[in-house]
């Protein structure tokens, strides 16, 4: 990752972009005018960065109670766990932690898992780490590879991994 590309992804998630995500939180398509301001006092990727945020927060209302202040990217939105399922996932847990949550993502798993006990999350993608971060402030986040993890120190283990690698859906870990 650049650094460019990661100070804007550290913007975005940080108090700085908040007004603006607020701003056009209800906009179900944020208007030419709305985008041109942005445009106007953002740089052009900050203003990227926000539109499609708002965009992945209106499609995530179906999946998640708490989208409005959630980070997404699109490939995150479509694998992440909703609510519902991610809250019968983490009740089969009965121990109060650790639990390693491998493969972490943008966090809907480990949002429920840590209701529930302490939670470290690993995903290998930096960005999406940071999301997951944001996602879920309560847990810890560590980039990393899920196969060179240690996870006998954790009471417990979650494993939901990208089956897409390929580009195509996969059953096959």
């Amino acid at each position: 990752m650049r650094h460019e590309e990661l100070d804007n992804l550290r913007w975005l998630l940080g108090d700085d972009a908040r007004a603006w995500l607020e701003k056009f939180a209800d906009c179900a398509q944020p208007s030419p005018a709305a985008a041109a301001q942005l445009r106007r006092d953002l740089s052009t990727e900050r203003a990227r960065l926000v539109l499609e945020q708002v965009a992945l927060r209106q499609r995530a209302k179906a999946k998640f109670a708490d989208a409005a202040g959630m980070f997404f990217t699109l490939r995150g939105l479509e694998q992440a766990t909703d609510d519902r399922t991610a809250a019968y996932k983490a009740s089969r847990f009965s121990m109060p932690g650790p639990v390693v949550d491998l493969c972490c993502g943008i966090g809907g798993d480990m949002q429920a898992l840590s209701r529930r006990a302490t939670v470290l999350g690993i995903d290998r993608d930096r960005q999406v780490a940071l999301r997951a971060a944001a996602n879920c402030r309560q847990a810890m986040i560590a980039v990393a590879d899920a196969t060179s993890v240690a996870v006998e120190a954790a009471a417990a283990w979650h494993l939901d991994p990208d089956r897409r690698a390929a580009g195509r859906r996969t059953t096959q870990i």
